[in-house]
């Protein structure tokens, strides 16, 4: 029976392109599973690893916000209030959004104010001295500390920006079920996906060039499969 197959078998068979195995593992969950998340702090104190349970307010001082849910900075570099990491109970995403007046520094590019931007596993984060790097759990990077203060147009040594970027839309009515099976599916071809305002779906790879275009050239032939009765157009970007 189907659901006597192991979680690994029938990745590998929805990669290969079976819908049935999909499906399967859609309903066991397993499609959804994301890994437990860090946040490696590098900065003047000793560099230390936190884990994201929940929304974690960084600042200065975070006035009003729970200990639990707050990472204090002594840095005068750093607003009361400096950036927010929020994360969906649903998928497990993190996303960052920052509310400083001097700015935050995403891969060695800076953040928009305001902007709810979706992180992959090593983005790095600039919050005035310190460094802070996102991981999945059992992925430890090397931790160097910081030697002070980068100007505000560094690129330091983790920048790192998305290889390759896919973003569905269309002009037909798009079923959430039908989303959410996109979104799911991403993680089977090594991608990180979200919704996206404007759009249906946005598809992040990270890591090697090559890689990253036969995982996504793949995964976009299992999303024509899945969405085969609604009219879906992807735009590739890549870095």
């Amino acid at each position: 029976m189907t659901s006597e197959v192991p979680d690994e078998v029938l990745a590998e068979r929805v990669r290969a392109g079976d819908l049935n195995a999909f499906e399967t593992l859609y309903q066991r969950g397993a499609a959804n599973e994301q890994p437990d998340v860090v946040l490696h702090v590098n900065g003047p104190l000793e560099p230390r690893v936190i884990a994201v349970n929940g929304d974690l307010f960084i600042g200065r001082e975070c006035a009003g916000v729970p200990e639990s849910q707050r990472l204090i900075l002594d840095d005068p570099a750093v607003s009361r209030l400096h950036l927010e990491l929020r994360v969906d109970p649903a998928s497990g995403r993190v996303q960052a959004v920052d509310h400083s007046r001097n700015g935050t520094m995403l891969n060695g590019a800076e953040m928009p104010t305001g902007a709810a931007i979706v992180l992959l596993d090593g983005d790095t984060l600039r919050v005035g001295v310190t460094t802070l790097m996102l991981r999945s759990e059992g992925s430890v990077p090397a931790v160097t500390p910081t030697a002070g203060p980068a100007p505000r147009t560094d690129v330091t040594s983790f920048a790192r920006l998305p290889a390759i970027t896919a973003v569905a839309s269309s002009t037909a009515a798009v079923p959430d079920e039908l989303v959410d099976r996109l979104i799911a599916a991403a993680a089977l071809f090594g991608a990180i996906a979200d919704r996206m305002p404007g759009s249906l779906v946005m598809v992040r790879w990270s890591g090697e060039r090559a890689e990253a275009e036969k995982q996504c050239a793949r995964y976009l032939d299992f999303a024509k499969l899945l969405a085969a009765q609604v009219p879906i157009e992807w735009s590739l970007l890549r870095a």
